[in-house]
This record gives C-alpha cells, sequence and structure tokens, in this order.
C-alpha cells in the first residue's frame, strides 16, 4: 500500500453546525488482483486525532471509521481507492489556539485480502482548525406591551445561543434605543443576564458597546 493523504495532505477546515466531508486516498497493489482486496477481502479506514492513537474507539470528537471506499480496480493488480468521511464542526482542533496544539489528525488504511493478508500504511499529519461559530436560536424579542413607567418583572425572554464551532469564547450583547416615532426608550432599560432575574436588580444594563456576559 502507497503512503496515504488526508484532506490532499492540507488543514481541514470545518464548516459551522453541520459536517464537513474529508477524502482519504491510497493505492493498494495485490498480486492476486485488486479485486482481491477492494471485492472479496476488506478496506476499513481511520481518521483520528493523534492524542487518541491505540485507544481509537467511533466518537465524532475526534475518531472516525468506515470500511467502505470506491475504488477504480478493473482487474488489474493495482487501484486506487478513496474512503469518505463527514467530520462533524465540533471535531476537536489541533491549531495553534486549540487545546491540543502539539498534535494532529492522520489516517490510518488497513487492507485485507481473501486469504487475510493484510497491510496498512498511515498519513502524514494534519491540523484540525479551530472554528469560532455561534448561532442565535431567533433574531428578534418581543418584549410585549408593557405600561408606562412599568417593568417585566420576573417575566425574562430567553435567547438561546448555541456554540456551532469546536472553540470557546466569551459573549458580548449591544443594542440601542427602541423607538416609534417621536417615542423613545433607553438602551439602559433593556438588562440582561445569563440566568433568570428580576429587573431592578445587579443584572446588566444593555449599552451601545459590546459588553461580555459574565457567566
Amino acid at each position: 500500500m502507497t503512503p496515504v493523504g488526508l484532506n490532499g495532505g492540507s488543514a481541514i477546515t470545518l464548516l459551522p453546525n453541520t459536517t464537513t466531508t474529508i477524502y482519504v486516498n491510497f493505492t493498494v497493489t495485490d498480486n492476486s488482483g485488486c479485486s482481491d482486496v477492494f471485492t472479496s477481502g476488506n478496506v476499513t479506514t481511520t481518521i483520528y486525532r493523534s492524542g487518541v492513537l491505540g485507544t481509537c474507539a467511533a466518537d465524532n470528537l475526534n475518531c472516525y471509521t468506515v470500511s467502505t471506499s470506491t475504488h477504480n480496480c478493473s482487474g488489474g493488480t493495482t487501484a486506487n481507492g478513496t474512503s469518505t468521511f463527514g467530520v462533524y464542526y465540533f471535531a476537536q482542533a489541533t491549531d495553534g489556539t486549540s487545546a491540543f496544539p502539539s498534535q494532529y489528525w492522520e489516517a490510518l488504511v488497513q487492507a485485507r485480502d481473501s486469504s487475510s493478508n493484510t497491510s496498512t500504511a498511515t498519513s502524514t499529519g494534519v491540523d484540525v482548525n479551530g472554528l469560532l461559530a455561534i448561532q442565535l436560536v431567533t433574531s428578534t424579542i418581543n418584549y410585549g406591551s408593557l405600561n408606562p413607567t412599568s417593568t417585566m418583572g420576573a417575566a425574562n425572554r430567553i435567547i438561546p445561543v448555541k456554540n456551532v464551532g469546536n472553540s470557546s469564547s466569551t459573549v458580548k450583547v449591544s443594542g440601542t434605543a427602541l423607538t416609534q416615532g417621536s417615542n423613545k426608550i433607553a438602551t439602559s432599560s433593556q438588562h440582561y443576564a445569563s440566568s433568570s432575574f428580576v429587573f431592578g436588580g445587579n443584572e446588566g444594563q444593555i449599552s451601545n458597546t459590546a459588553t461580555t456576559i459574565s457567566g
């Protein structure tokens, strides 16, 4: 088996809130014919973060395995194969911003023919880049109707914020005044917190300047 290629040797950049298609390419040679491997035998391909080598078990964070591959075997002894993976957006990063900067991702291909003869090959390592991405479940906030000088008290409006990447970060909020014609409610009259609260306590006040949410 020739050396294995993971993602063409390039770093892997994931997509927010979905899977990213990653390819592993390899070449298999069998004196009994390439069909003895691809048709009668078996090819298993695994991609994984190098730190889990030896203990790699199926885990969308750091270890993916497939036992199917496409190939161009047409009767000769040598054929090229490709294994395809769908890697999740939260797969662990290994670039310089990650928790595993000294590690990398690699691919291991194991081929077996009908006589149980086996061969393995491993790719060179590539990084999975850090992905910083968040998603708001809604883009609007409906405060409802209030009488003048009143507040919503404990009737909070909850806006879920979802991490759709593989990195962590703080979240900042900012806002503007609520206006209708000549009527205006000041920006600071909108309050926020990372947990439930009663208006007028120690919660934060929204301002025009982005402010980090504590908690």
